[in-house]
């Protein structure tokens, strides 16, 4: 400021000065030309009056100048001032900035009230002090305050951001201007730092960049192609995934037009007509839904895939993104599963024929059957009455054995004419109390327990959706059974409830009687296979292939456990269709009735 006024001041006096030359040249030659006319004397009287009148104007008209001078000098001096006062104050007051001037050493020289909220320092603590306090402990003892000082003074200004520390030993993010203050003769002066608290925005983005983070990691470990496209449908996003279905690694098709990467010929000019009216209409058929399709690998074969697109609008733009799965393994298994069933319904359609043959076969020979046996029977009764007294005890021995061939014979025949019914006959399902049903079976089998000492055990059982008649025929020949192998027992028990299994309704019938090995479980459902002589337990080897078959016709299952001497369990269920109608409180169960006999 000084340096212009002196600058102004030589000015105007070098102006006035050539103005004064000026007019005491033009008054000399007015002087010579009077003491021409007039005298020398008088030229000269003039000439040194006239002299001193210039002067005197020229000295009146300086003095004017200087105090015109100064004036304007202090005034700009209080504008000066003011300016700094005003500025003083706005820096003083920001309050989200802390504002701090250094000298060229990085000593603290000024401090605002920003400074104080967000380092915690008064102006009385921290002014003086180097500015390197505010630095974690680790940048300080790696020299980053005075590098950054170096830096700014060299370029002229810094820009970082990084952890701050705060009087009380909290740390915070920063982001931090620092500015080399030079005068105009380019020496440094000294430095201004700007510091901003952008700990929130720091979080925010750390946020964001994990969030983003997950997300790509839950994208490229997805077990899915995962593939994203612009609104120009070129590629933007390409998954680990994707690089293993396609063949294309994600630096070969980031930028590429996805039409002519994956999608086959016949498919991309209907994908061009598709991506267009979508933009035009905001309408897409495929979009949003599991469709399937053909797509092309890097080798250039095709190969079926599942494809899910969602539209994603990003401003005045959309991205497309798309998850691919390929199925050629599930339409391959689908294909051979296709085959299995037609070759099963075709194995099933014959086993339903032989089944039906054999059914029919069976009911013939039984039925054929019970005519000779009937004539064998009459005649073998006809020869013991009429021989009576007349025969041997060894032809009596042997009329006794055809008795008891023939009734056997008998039970086989109806036995196998039940199977044969059971295979024919249509289930009749109505809701069935099979408690009822059981304690009429048990007293249809008072006469087989006759004269022995039975425990029954009858827990309550429920209402079910079963054949009565076919369900009656089960407990009749898992009791029936029951009271026979457990004839050697001086203290039979037999206990019918039943129980839940994995969320099913299963029924058992159980004794304490002789039992089985599990070796031989397999033959036990079979037609015609004993686990027992005959001659110890009687029986035709058609009562459990019946029972498996009335089960299975429910769409239940049936199974037993046993061991030897120590009893059996058999176990069944009645299908998903048929379970209890109500619930069995715990009091209900475990009726039990002793029927001595």
């Amino acid at each position: 400021m000084m340096t212009a006024q002196f600058k102004s001041l030589l000015i105007s006096s070098a102006k006035s000065l050539a103005q004064a030359v000026s007019a005491i040249v033009i008054l000399t030659g007015c002087s010579i030309l009077v003491g021409w006319l007039y005298g020398a004397a008088f030229g000269m009287a003039l000439l040194t009056s006239s002299n001193i009148i210039v002067f005197a104007v020229l000295l009146y008209r300086t003095t004017l100048w200087l105090k015109r001078s100064d004036v304007e000098r202090e005034r700009a001096e209080d504008m000066r001032c003011a300016s700094e006062v005003r500025f003083r104050l706005l820096v003083e007051g920001v309050e989200d900035y802390a504002i701090l001037m250094l000298d060229p050493l990085g000593h603290i020289v000024s401090w605002n009230r920003g400074a104080e909220q967000i380092k915690g320092y008064r102006p009385d603590e921290i002014i003086g002090q180097h500015f390197s306090c505010f630095y974690p402990t680790e940048d300080r003892e790696r020299g980053r305050p005075e590098q950054e000082l170096s830096v700014a003074a060299s370029k002229g200004r810094l820009e970082d951001e990084g952890w701050r520390v705060r009087k009380d030993g909290s740390r915070f993010w920063a982001d931090v201007v620092i500015t080399a203050l030079r005068d105009e003769a380019g020496c440094l002066c000294g430095f201004s730092k700007v510091t901003r608290d952008i700990t929130d925005r720091k979080r925010a983005e750390d946020t964001l960049r994990e969030s983003e983070e997950r997300i790509r990691s839950v994208v490229d470990t997805a077990h899915e192609a995962f593939i994203a496209m612009d609104s120009e449908g070129r590629i933007t996003d390409w998954n680990h995934q994707a690089e293993s279905t396609f063949g294309w690694s994600r630096s070969e098709v980031i930028g590429q037009p996805l039409a002519q990467t994956i999608i086959p010929p016949q498919y991309r000019e209907a994908h061009r007509r598709g991506l267009e009216h979508f933009l035009a209409t905001g309408q897409g058929p495929v979009l949003n839904t599991r469709i399937e399709i053909t797509a092309l690998h890097q080798d250039g074969h095709e190969f079926p895939v599942e494809l899910t697109i969602a539209p994603l609008r990003l401003g005045r733009t959309y991205t497309f993104n798309s998850f691919v799965h390929d199925i050629t393994a599930r339409k391959q298994a689908e294909e051979t599963l296709g085959r299995q069933k037609a070759e099963l319904a075709r194995s099933n359609a014959e086993l339903a024929a032989a089944n039906k043959e054999l059914e029919a076969f069976t009911y013939s020979v039984s039925h054929d059957l019970r005519a000779p046996l009937r004539q064998i029977s009459g005649f073998s009764q006809f020869l013991a009455r009429e021989l009576g007294p007349r025969i041997d005890a060894a032809a009596l021995h042997h009329l006794q054995h055809i008795q008891k061939g023939v009734q056997q014979m008998g039970r086989l025949v109806d036995d196998l004419l039940n199977l044969g019914r059971v295979g024919r006959q249509a289930l009749k399902e109505q809701l069935t109390d099979l408690h009822s049903l059981l304690e009429a079976v048990v007293a249809d089998l008072k006469p087989e327990a006759e004269g022995r000492e039975i425990e029954w055990i009858i827990g309550q059982l429920p209402s079910a959706k079963c054949d009565p008649g076919l369900i009656r025929l089960v407990f009749a020949n898992l009791l029936s059974n029951a009271i026979k192998f457990t004839r050697h027992q001086e203290h039979a028990i037999i206990q019918v409830d039943q129980m839940t299994l994995d969320g099913e309704v299963v029924f058992f019938v159980r004794d304490n009687g002789v039992g089985f090995n599990m070796r031989y479980v397999d033959k036990l459902f079979g037609i015609f296979q004993r686990l027992h002589l005959q001659e110890d337990f009687e029986g035709t080897g058609v009562g459990l292939a019946n029972v498996q078959r009335i089960i299975h016709k429910h769409g239940g299952r049936v199974w037993a456990e046993a061991e030897p001497y120590k009893g059996a369990t058999f176990y069944f269920t009645l299908g998903v269709a048929s379970q209890s109608e109500r619930e069995i409180t715990p009091a209900q169960r475990g009726v039990a009735c002793r029927q001595n006999q």
